[in-house]
């Protein structure tokens, strides 16, 4: 039975561990450096890729990620225009970026994968993954550096 429990407990750990390279930003705007390393590393690896993407609008956090990443067409839509999409269609995937937070004298941030729906004409979002990047600053050459990657 413990040989079992173990494997298992490794499995969990190799799955969820964080990706242990930095990953300097020369843009200074963090958001937007976090969600080009996001589609760059994770979403044109995946299997579910399309050519556009929609994005959360968030006026604090999203203002600044360009249109287009790495060929992908980036649509910022809002909770109305979510809403109205569902109209026509059953459910949208879409990305979120979450705000930072500090988190061990480091800051945090969330790209999360949902898919919105209409549940009695009600807007729901399942949480369908994502990721959680640490970083830091450094005053001094003015960049931020990715130092870890997790699921």
């Amino acid at each position: 039975m413990k040989p079992i429990i173990i494997t298992i407990l490794l499995g969990f750990f190799f799955s969820t561990s964080a990706l242990s390279q930095s990953f300097d930003c020369s843009n200074l705007d963090i958001y937007a450096c976090s969600f080009e390393h996001y589609i760059s590393n994770f979403y044109k690896k995946s299997q579910i890729q399309k050519e556009f993407i929609y994005l959360e609008y968030d006026k604090f956090i999203t203002d600044k990620i360009p249109q287009n990443v790495l060929g992908i067409k980036i649509t910022q839509i809002d909770e109305f225009q979510i809403s109205k999409l569902l109209k026509k269609q059953k459910k949208i995937p879409l990305l979120a970026v979450r705000p930072m937070r500090l988190v061990e004298g480091n800051l945090t941030l969330s790209i999360i994968k949902f898919e919105a729906k209409l549940n009695n004409k009600k807007l729901e979002y399942i949480n369908s993954g994502g990721m959680n990047y640490r970083v830091t600053g450094d005053c001094k050459s003015n960049l931020f550096h990715i130092i870890e990657v997790s699921y």
